[in-house]
């Protein structure tokens, strides 16, 4: 193993902004861990009013306030890796790939639920099937699969 959820946290929070709470990308993804409004809106917080068009309004913050709460930031990194472990732990589909070689990389629940940090459940999901994505800035869903794959994510 590579470390603990703490590592996992360190080492995703470095690569996605060098540990910086106040960052914002030129895509609008926010803070430490870069969430974008979307994810943000799935872990109960409405920023500057974001919300799906069907959906209603949650806890509206400010950017500024995100970008200023660390406790905050921190919170929902943790919410959103044990939504995201959940996840890949119901379903099958994944359970019978943990510890086994796909497209050349030993898949592990650390390396999936960073590669659904990157691209969600979706792109998870084609990595499995053979379609590798890619972010806007080029990065693929291969590099967060097997960079951040075999951390212990117990707590």
């Amino acid at each position: 193993m590579k470390g603990d959820l703490y590592d996992f946290f360190n080492a995703l929070g470095e690569r996605e902004s060098n540990n910086d709470y106040k960052i914002v990308n030129t895509l609008g993804y926010l803070g430490r861990w870069q969430f974008g409004k979307p994810r943000l809106y799935d872990l109960g917080i409405s920023i500057d009013g974001y919300h799906p068009k069907d959906r209603s309004i949650l806890k509206i913050i400010s950017k500024e306030k995100f970008l200023g709460d660390v406790l905050l930031q921190d919170m929902c990194i943790l919410k959103s890796v044990r939504l995201y472990k959940r996840y890949f732990e119901i379903r099958e589909e994944y359970q019978k790939i943990f510890q086994i070689q796909v497209n050349g990389i030993l898949i592990s629940l650390s390396g999936l639920i960073a590669g659904a940090h990157l691209l969600g459940p979706g792109g998870v999901a084609g990595f499995i099937n053979g379609n590798v994505k890619q972010d806007a800035y080029g990065t693929k869903i291969t590099e967060y699969i097997e960079k951040f794959g075999q951390y212990n994510l117990s707590e």
